[in-house]
């Protein structure tokens, strides 16, 4: 797989995402790959938990959440109400409504337990 910028620079090759961060030196834990192109990537052992809900693409790791182009510590997203989201997109209020428990819950699972390395 290639890691592409949206400009389609290739900034790193590998078979998984794991492989093209440690041969770039790469940290990617909260990276905004919003712009990555990812088709193809294997992200098994990658320490996160991945889902879409509704119109949001969800990547949780054991300290942080993204929901869309919101990323933030688990802490911020314990506290957050329909309310305190709604300026975010109009849409935010209704979506935490109906999937933020559900979201806090694999926060608190990733938290609590990681997630398991790939086999080998």
């Amino acid at each position: 797989m290639e890691l592409k910028r949206r400009s389609g620079e290739v900034i790193g090759e590998g078979e998984t995402l794991a492989q093209v961060a440690e041969a770039n030196k790469a940290d990617l834990r909260w990276a905004n790959l919003s712009g990555a192109d990812l088709s193809g990537a294997n992200l098994s052992g990658a320490g996160c938990v991945q889902m879409e809900c509704g119109p949001w693409f969800i990547w949780i790791t054991p300290e942080r959440c993204s929901i869309g182009c919101q990323d933030h510590p688990h802490e911020f997203w314990q506290a957050a109400t329909p309310e305190s989201v709604a300026p975010m997109h109009e849409h935010a209020s209704e979506f935490w409504s109906l999937w933020g428990e559900m979201i806090l819950a694999a926060c608190r699972a990733c938290a609590k337990h990681g997630w398991p390395k790939a086999k080998e």
